[in-house]
């Protein structure tokens, strides 16, 4: 009866132990997860945070394009406008030739004709 009693005892604090650690192996399942669900959550900001920083990237890109192509533009039309001065003022110092050229033929036709 004895030995009974002491087994009976024994695998009660057994069956106690035992419902000790797996209480704390519960508890231990629950910390771990709400460190997983956590960690979706902040793998979820991160996906997030990638994606609009990723279109800023383009839209950062998509302006460096456009002004790019506002330069080109700009340096042809320089360009051209420079073409157009330089023709205007050959056209000026033709005329401005001209007049000299008139001038002095003027002059000298009204010597001869006095």
């Amino acid at each position: 009866l004895k030995a009974q009693e002491d087994a009976t005892t024994s695998k009660g604090n057994t069956i106690r132990e035992m419902m000790s650690v797996n209480t704390r192996l519960e508890q231990e399942l629950r910390v771990q997860k709400n460190g997983n669900a956590a960690q979706g959550d902040m793998i979820e900001v991160l996906k997030s945070t990638q994606h609009r920083l990723e279109q800023e990237l383009t839209a950062q890109q998509n302006a460096i394009t456009c002004k790019d192509s506002t330069i080109t533009d700009l340096t042809s039309t320089k360009e051209r406008l420079e073409q157009e001065l330089k023709a205007q003022e050959d056209a000026n110092t033709s005329k401005g030739n001209m007049i000299t050229d008139l001038t002095s033929i003027n002059a000298r036709l009204e010597q001869e004709l006095r």
